[in-house]
């Protein structure tokens, strides 16, 4: 099974409570455009697809579903793409207690990827984005230390053998949310 997990960017209408089978359960959005290439007659099929992205979430809120919607499900794959609402919710001064900062950031994303690195064959961490092309804007400066957390992760720990054939794991990194990079190992 490959699992998508994350926020807004991921879910895009989403069956609920689980987005499984073929569109419009996976919603409409980049997981639903990989199932598809995955479906095309010259990749074959290699594995099920699951969405389990939720609009709005935060690390925050990945944490505490965690374990019902990744180890529950136990995939072979996992990809993750969070922390767009984390940072947004710092800029828009609506409710400032669901704005989470860096370092809750990094501490809670690092914990569910150590929580999760033996129990999965592959892992794809994919950064948050946000659209502007001034660097120096401070909500895209903010945006891009949270893309570096998410595209590092807990990396240093990785294991050196993974649950079924011993090769390595080492999470891949992509660099935006349309186009998972491979992963590697």
């Amino acid at each position: 099974m490959l699992l998508f997990i994350g926020d807004s960017v991921t879910d895009c209408g989403r069956l609920q409570p689980v987005g499984r089978g073929p569109a419009p359960a996976l919603g409409h959005g980049y997981v639903a455009q990989v199932d598809a290439g995955l479906r095309s007659p010259r990749a074959g099929r290699l594995a099920e697809v699951v969405n389990m992205g939720t609009s709005g979430n935060t690390v925050r809120d990945l944490s505490a579903r965690w374990d019902r919607d990744v180890v529950a499900l136990r995939p072979s794959w996992l990809c993750v793409l969070i922390g767009t609402n984390d940072v947004w919710r710092q800029f828009d001064g609506r409710n400032p207690p669901a704005a989470v900062m860096p370092d809750e950031f990094g501490r809670t994303y690092d914990a569910l990827l150590s929580r999760t690195r033996l129990l999965v064959e592959k892992l794809v961490l994919m950064t948050p984005f946000y659209v502007q092309d001034d660097r120096g804007d401070p909500m895209r400066r903010r945006m891009d230390e949270y893309g570096a957390m998410a595209r590092w992760g807990s990396t240093s720990s990785w294991p050196s053998t993974r649950r079924s054939s011993g090769r390595g794991l080492r999470p891949s990194r992509a660099t935006g949310c349309t186009r998972p990079a491979r992963a590697t190992g």
